[in-house]
């Protein structure tokens, strides 16, 4: 699918650094912790205007969006044409009744559309209010989570700073399923880090909406033996199976492998716009071909992530970062799931580096979107990979330092 919306708006989800472990560092002047994230009437009503610029914007380029795509898909499902949602005439035709473009065509799995057949009574603009406010929801409640685990105290700054980072602000205007990724992590993490590992794979298999996001993640599960995740997942996954196979049918799921490799010839697919391997690799060697070597880097990173997992946090955040760069298909709003390598990551941050970070992706996603090679943007995801394998040394250091500073005889 082709992604439109160039938005100038984009900045840092990330949250600033601990005052003890900025001043071990040697960081600067760091502003004083506040209270945590609160949902309270300044919010609510900041939450409204976002959906408001939100749906404005979508409506001045409705058809060139991502929503009216899932949109027609449901029609599709409530009009009889269900077991033809990968039939390309049968597309065609829904596309020329509600104004869409060739080139952008339904190509998520079928349970993917769950969640739009309510919205699909509607009206398409009243549609996309509705889910717009689900999204800003969804996404409210996983920085909230984000900031609560990583301990991050500092008012609304940690989510105000999230709602402009450039690829939540594109995935909302599209109407995207990014978020719904995002939020299927998060979820996972929170219940992995009260040890509920079995109940945490069920929900990681909500992820698989786009299921590219995942499948690097679930190798890195593979290669770490863990089992009990990898059996909640493989539950999960199975209903959403059934789910597909009711709607679709075995013989349009059978003809789904077909219509992905079609949609790699369409206008929508640009790879230089991707933040992966392939994207990178589309720049320095060209757009097409190359499978082999991007599969190959793939699963090096894949790997590589496996070796870093040294806890939970490290292993998460490692995991997410590989199954990005290792994403086949990366829209830039799927970029978004980046927020929680950073928000694991600031404790290690001094509050100069912090700033630097924060102008850094104010900058550069933007500047590189309208350039057209975000891809480049790989490069800062894999060195973060490395940067991650450093997290348990500095927690080490930091713990010997306390340790070392307390007085004699204290308890």
């Amino acid at each position: 699918m082709s992604d439109v919306g160039k938005m100038s708006y984009s900045a840092i989800a990330n949250a600033f650094p601990s005052a003890a472990v900025a001043e071990h560092m040697g960081g600067g002047t760091v502003p004083s912790a506040g209270s945590p994230i609160r949902v309270d009437a300044k919010l609510v009503v900041f939450l409204a205007a976002v959906v408001i610029v939100v749906t404005t914007v979508h409506q001045l380029a409705d058809a060139h969006y991502d929503f009216g795509v899932f949109y027609y898909a449901a029609r599709m499902v409530w009009e009889g044409a269900r077991t033809s949602l990968y039939n390309l005439s049968a597309q065609r035709a829904f596309q020329v009744r509600y104004g869409r473009p060739a080139d952008l065509i339904f190509c998520s799995p079928p349970f993917a559309l769950a969640p739009y057949l309510p919205l699909a009574l509607l009206p398409i603009r009243a549609a996309f209010i509705i889910w717009t406010i689900v999204l800003v929801g969804l996404f409210t409640a996983s920085v909230e989570s984000l900031a609560f685990r990583t301990g991050l105290r500092y008012d609304n700054w940690p989510l105000l700073l999230s709602l402009a980072f450039m690829p939540v602000v594109t995935s909302l205007t599209h109407g995207q399923l990014s978020i719904v990724v995002l939020s299927a992590y998060v979820w996972c993490y929170a219940l992995w880090d009260d040890g509920k590992r079995f109940i945490g794979g069920l929900v990681l298999a909500l992820a698989t909406v786009k299921f590219q996001l995942v499948a690097g993640f679930i190798c890195v599960l593979v290669l770490k033996k863990k089992w009990r995740e990898l059996g909640g997942f493989g539950l999960g996954c199975a209903p959403l199976l059934g789910l597909s196979f009711l709607v679709e049918g075995w013989h349009g799921l059978l003809s789904y492998p077909a219509l992905l490799a079609h949609e790699e010839t369409t206008a929508g697919v640009i790879p230089p716009g991707m933040a992966s391997i392939r994207g990178l690799v589309s720049l320095l060697a060209g757009p097409r071909g190359h499978t082999t070597l991007v599969a190959a880097l793939s699963v090096a990173v894949v790997v590589l992530a496996a070796t870093t997992w040294k806890d939970l946090q490290t292993g998460f955040a490692a995991g997410v970062l590989a199954s990005m760069l290792a994403s086949y298909h990366f829209n830039p709003q799927d970029l978004s799931l980046v927020l929680i390598p950073l928000f694991f990551g600031m404790k290690y941050f001094s509050w100069k580096a912090t700033e630097r970070v924060i102008a850094g992706a104010v900058v550069l996603p933007t500047l590189l979107w309208f350039a057209h090679c975000f891809c480049l943007l790989a490069i800062p995801l894999a060195l973060m990979v490395i940067w991650v394998r450093t997290w348990r040394l500095q927690s080490q250091e930091d713990d010997l330092s306390i340790q070392n500073s307390e007085p004699e005889g204290s308890l």
